[in-house]
C-alpha cells in the first residue's frame, strides 16, 4: 500500500482511519493516558545520533528502537505538555500502549513486521497498526534500515508534525490538547532503495540536526551501506604495483610495464591499468579478493565493492586498447578528432566484466560497482553488463534546470535516454547527481520543485534504484521547497507536490503565505521557462531579468506587510536577503561583463558577502561558511572577488594602467567554413559592411539567428570578432597588452593584420581559465588599431561556449607586474 498524500492534515483530534472504528488515546486534555512499550534491551540501549555517512548497519536494532521511541516521547509532549513514559516489554501495562519496534508485546499480534536483508535490499519498510487501545509503530531495523523511526515520523506527520529544515528552527508542531487514534493497518516502503547525498552539512553545529532531518524524512544515512559507491581513484587500491598506501613497489612496476595504461605521449600511466591485457582483470580481482576477505571477518555481511578510475578523462591509450575495444565514439564532453576525448565505456566495462567474473568465482552473489561518469557514461554498445555489477550513473554535463521530458532541452531528453538505457543493461543503476544547485554556483536562489516532480517519477519507472548525489545543503541556493519537495519524493514518487507544497507555505509563512508563495513561484517561472541550458551559473545571468527581479521586490514587499510576528518575520527576511543576494550577482555581472567596471564588481561581490553573513546569522543551514563545503565549486563568490580585483588593478595603476577600452558592439561574422583565416578577415581594410554586430557581453547564439534550436542546441564551430580602438600617442613607447576576461573556448587573435598568439582551448565552465592577454607593444601603433579575433567554440554542443563575453581592452603593465601578458 501506498499513501498518494504525503499526510493528512493535522486536527485536534487525528484519526488514522476510517471514523467509527475504536478509538485509542494518547494524551487527555493535556494529560497522558498511553504508555510507550519498547523491548527490555531497547529500554537499556544508549542513544545513538545520526550522522551523514555514519555505518546504520553497524548500529545495534536496540538502539534505534531507542531513538525511535524518544522522538515519539518528545514531540508528543511538544505537542501536548504530556510526557508519555516509556518502559521495557517486562512490565505490565495497563490501559492504552504504544508499542515502538518489535518486543514480546508485539509477538502475540503476528503482524508481519518487515524484516531480514536479502542481498537486492529490497526489504525496507515499516509498518503503522492500531487495534483497541494499541498502537504499534515497527519497522525493518536489520543492517542499514531504520524502519521503526520512520514508523514514528510517519505517524507523528499525520498529526500535523513538520519538518521543513533541520533544527527546531525548521519545526512545526501544532499544540493540541488530546490525540486519539483509531483503527489501522498501514504498510509502507520506499520507491527508492538509496535515498541520500554524500557530504552532508559541514558546520558541526548543524550535522546532528541534519542527520535527524534526513531520518524524519525516511532519508538513507550512508548510501554505500547498500551498494558500495565506486569513488575516483579507487581503481589504484587494486592496481597490481600499488600497495595499500597507495605507493609504488617500483621493482614491480619495472618488471611489468605492460600491466598499465598508455598516455597520449606514450608514456606509462601507473594509476591506470591496461585494459587490454589478458593478465591485469585477474591481478585486480586477488587484491579485491584480499580485501573481501578482510572484511568479512569484520562484517559477515560486507557485500558490495566499488571502485572506478581517478576523476577527469582517464583512458588507455595503449595501441592493442584502442584499436581492439574502443569503438570511436566521442565522448559527450569531447571533441571531435581528439583521440583522448574518446568515450571509453566499452573498454572499461569489458575490463570491469573480467575482474567481476573472477571475484563471483570465490564469492558467489557478491557486488562491484564502477560509474558510469566523464569519458565512461555512455552506456555502452555491443558489450552486455556482469550480472553482478552495478553502475554509478554521474552525468556532469546535464542541464539541471529542465525535466527530461521538456522540449526545451536536449541535454535533458539526452540524460534522460542515456539513464534509461543503463537501467536496461543492470538493473542496479543509482545516480550521482550535482544538485547546489549547479556544479559551478555562487548559490543564487535556483528552486527545481517542478523538476523534480517531473523527474522522479520518470527514474523509478525506469527502474533506477536510487540516489548518492554529491550534494552540499546550503538552503539559500535551493530553498526550503526544493530540498522538502527531494526527500518526500524520494521515498514516495507518487507524492502530490502541489498538496506537499501548499502545506508548506501555509505552515512557514503564515499570513505572507501568498506573496511569499508567489515569490517562489515567480523563480520557478524562470527556470523552467528559460532556453539555457547547463548545470553552472554562468547561464544564469540570462535566466534572472530585470522583469524577474520586480516581481520578486513586489512580491517580498507584499509578505513584509503581512509578517509582522514571529516566527513569520524572520522567515521573509531570510527571503529578503536570498533576494538583495541575487540583485547583488545580477549587478555584480553586470558590472564586469557589461560596464568593464571591476571595482564596482568588487564591491559588489562584498556586499553578496555581507548578506551570506547575515543568512549565517541567522540559520547556519542556509549558508556555511566554508568554501568549498558551501556548494561553490570551480568559481566561487570569493574567487570572482579575487579575479575582478585583479583586473582592477591592472587598469587602475596598481598592477598597471588602462589605455583604452573597446567598445561593446563590434562587427560579428560565422565562419563554418573556416575561410576567414585564408580569406584574411582580421585585415584593417577588409570589407565588413555586410557583417552583423553583436554585443560582445552577451553570448552570441543570443544574438545570431540560426545559432540557437528550440530545444538549446548551439552552433558550434568558428566565429570571428573585429575591434577597432584608439591609441593615444602618449601610450606608445611604454609595454602594451591586450586584455580580454572572457572567451569562450579558444582563439586566435591579429592586430593591424599581424597575428599576435593563440589562446588555447579550454572547457567553457571553467571560468578561470577563460582570460585572454598578450604582449601587443610591438603590434600597437598610435590612432585607430583594428583587432581581429578568431574564435571557435570547440565541436561540443554541451559545453555551449558564449564566444566573446565582456570588453576587450589595452593597457600597460608595471615592469615589475606579473599581470603581463600570456595570461
Amino acid at each position: 500500500m501506498k499513501t498518494i498524500l504525503p499526510f493528512l492534515l493535522a486536527a485536534v483530534v487525528v484519526g488514522l482511519s476510517a471514523p467509527g472504528t475504536s478509538a485509542a488515546t494518547l494524551v487527555e486534555n493535556g494529560k497522558p493516558v498511553a504508555t510507550i512499550v519498547i523491548s527490555e534491551e531497547a529500554l537499556a540501549a544508549p542513544l545513538y545520533t545520526p550522522l551523514s555517512q555514519v555505518a546504520v548497519a553497524s548500529i545495534p536494532k536496540a538502539r534505534k528502537i531507542r531513538l525511535a521511541a524518544e522522538e515519539l516521547q518528545r514531540t508528543i509532549e511538544k505537542m501536548t505538555g504530556a510526557k508519555l513514559p516509556i518502559v521495557g516489554d517486562n512490565v505490565p501495562v495497563t490501559g492504552n500502549a504504544v508499542l515502538i519496534g518489535e518486543s514480546k508485546k508485539t509477538a502475540p499480534l503476528n503482524l508481519n513486521v518487515p524484516r531480514g536483508m536479502t542481498p537486492e535490499l529490497k526489504d525496507e519498510g515499516y509498518l503503522i497498526w492500531a487495534g483497541g487501545d494499541t498502537l504499534v509503530l515497527a519497522g525493518n531495523d536489520d543492517g542499514p534500515y531504520n524502519g521503526t523511526f520512520f514508523a514514528v515520523a510517519e505517524f507523528l506527520e499525520r498529526q500535523g508534525v513538520r519538518w521543513f529544515m533541520p533544527g527546531e528552527f525548521g519545526e512545526y508542531i501544532p499544540k493540541t490538547a488530546t490525540i486519539k487514534i483509531t483503527d489501522i493497518e498501514f504498510r509502507d516502503k520506499p520507491s527508492f532503495i538509496m535515498r541520500g547525498w554524500t557530504v552532508g552539512h559541514p558546520s558541526p553545529s548543524i550535522r546532528e540536526d541534519e542527520g535527524l532531518w534526513r531520518l524524519r524524512h525516511k532519508q538513507t544515512l550512508k548510501a554505500s551501506e547498500f551498494f558500495a559507491l565506486p569513488g575516483d581513484g579507487h581503481l589504484s587500491s587494486y592496481i597490481p604495483g600499488i600497495n595499500s598506501e597507495y605507493s609504488l613497489d617500483k621493482e614491480f612496476t619495472d618488471a611489468h610495464p605492460e600491466y598499465y595504461a598508455r598516455r597520449l605521449d606514450g608514456s606509462i600511466d601507473l594509476h591506470m591499468v591496461n585494459l587490454s591485457h589478458p593478465d591485469v582483470p585477474k591481478l585486480v580481482a586477488e587484491k579485491i579478493k584480499a580485501r573481501i576477505k578482510v572484511e568479512r571477518e569484520k562484517n559477515p555481511l560486507f557485500n558490495s565493492l566499488g571502485f572506478a578510475p581517478y576523476d577527469g578523462r582517464p583512458m588507455d591509450l595503449g595501441r592493442e586498447t584502442m584499436r581492439n575495444l574502443n569503438q570511436g565514439f566521442k565522448d559527450l564532453l569531447g571533441r571531435e578528432g581528439v583521440k583522448d576525448e574518446l568515450s571509453s565505456t566499452e573498454e572499461w566495462i569489458q575490463f570491469v566484466n573480467k575482474v567481476t567474473e573472477e571475484v563471483v568465482k570465490d564469492y558467489p552473489g557478491f557486488i562491484i560497482t564502477t560509474n558510469g561518469y566523464s569519458n565512461r557514461n555512455l552506456p555502452p554498445e555491443g558489450v552486455s553488463i556482469h550480472p553482478n555489477m552495478g553502475i554509478m550513473f554521474a552525468a556532469i554535463f546535464a542541464d539541471l534546470l529542465h525535466a527530461f521530458d521538456d522540449p526545451k532541452s536536449y541535454q535533458q531528453q539526452l540524460h534522460g535516454q542515456m539513464l534509461q538505457r543503463w537501467a536496461e543493461l543492470n538493473p542496479r543503476v543509482f545516480i550521482y547527481s550535482y544538485n547546489f544547485p549547479g556544479l559551478a554556483s555562487v548559490l543564487t536562489a535556483q528552486p527545481e520543485t517542478r523538476k523534480l516532480a517531473r523527474n522522479m517519477p520518470l527514474i523509478e519507472k525506469w527502474g533506477v534504484i536510487g540516489f548518492s548525489d554529491e550534494q552540499i545543503h546550503s538552503w539559500m541556493a535551493g530553498g526550503i521547497p526544493t530540498f522538502y519537495t527531494r526527500v518526500k519524493l524520494h521515498w514516495n514518487v507518487n507524492t502530490d507536490v502541489k498538496v506537499l507544497l501548499d502545506d508548506f507555505f501555509e505552515k512557514w509563512y503564515g499570513p505572507a503565505r501568498v506573496p511569499s508563495q508567489a515569490f517562489w513561484d515567480a523563480l520557478e517561472d524562470a527556470m523552467e521557462s528559460t532556453i539555457m541550458l547547463g548545470h553552472e551559473d554562468r547561464v544564469m545571468p540570462y535566466v534572472y531579468s530585470d522583469e524577474l527581479i520586480a516581481v520578486l521586490d513586489k512580491n517580498q514587499a507584499e509578505a513584509e506587510k503581512l509578517a509582522t510576528e514571529e516566527p513569520y518575520q524572520i522567515r521573509v527576511h531570510l527571503d529578503r536577503l536570498i533576494l538583495e543576494h541575487l540583485k547583488g550577482y545580477m549587478a555584480m555581472t553586470h558590472a564586469a561583463d557589461e560596464e568593464g567596471d571591476f571595482a564596482k564588481a568588487v564591491e559588489w561581490a562584498d556586499s553578496m558577502m555581507k548578506q551570506r553573513a547575515e543568512i549565517h546569522q541567522i540559520n547556519k543551514a542556509f549558508h556555511a561558511t566554508e568554501q568549498y563545503s558551501s556548494g561553490e565549486y570551480f568559481w566561487s563568490l570569493a574567487q570572482r572577488k579575487a579575479h575582478y580585483g585583479k583586473i582592477r588593478d591592472m587598469f587602475n595603476g596598481t598592477t598597471g594602467t588602462l589605455i583604452v577600452k573597446a567598445e561593446r558592439n563590434v562587427p560579428f561574422i560565422l565562419d563554418p567554413a573556416d575561410k576567414g583565416r585564408m580569406g584574411r578577415w582580421y585585415m584593417p581594410g577588409f570589407d565588413r559592411s555586410q557583417w552583423q554586430t553583436v554585443d560582445t557581453s552577451r553570448p552570441f547564439f543570443l544574438q545570431v539567428p540560426g545559432t540557437y534550436t528550440e530545444d538549446g542546441v548551439p552552433y558550434t564551430g568558428y566565429m570571428w570578432y573585429v575591434f577597432e580602438v584608439d591609441v593615444p600617442q602618449s601610450a606608445i613607447g611604454k609595454p602594451i597588452s591586450l586584455y580580454a576576461p572572457l572567451v569562450a573556448a579558444e582563439a586566435w587573435t591579429w592586430i593591424n593584420g599581424e597575428y599576435v598568439g593563440h589562446r588555447p582551448y579550454n572547457e567553457a565552465y571553467i571560468r578561470k581559465d577563460m582570460e585572454m592577454g598578450f604582449d601587443v607593444t610591438r603590434q600597437v601603433r598610435e590612432g585607430k588599431n583594428v583587432i581581429g579575433v578568431r574564435v571557435s567554440t570547440g565541436s561540443n554542443h554541451l559545453e555551449a561556449a558564449e564566444g566573446f563575453l565582456g570588453s576587450l581592452f589595452l593597457y600597460s603593465p608595471k615592469p615589475t607586474s606579473s599581470a603581463t601578458a600570456g595570461l
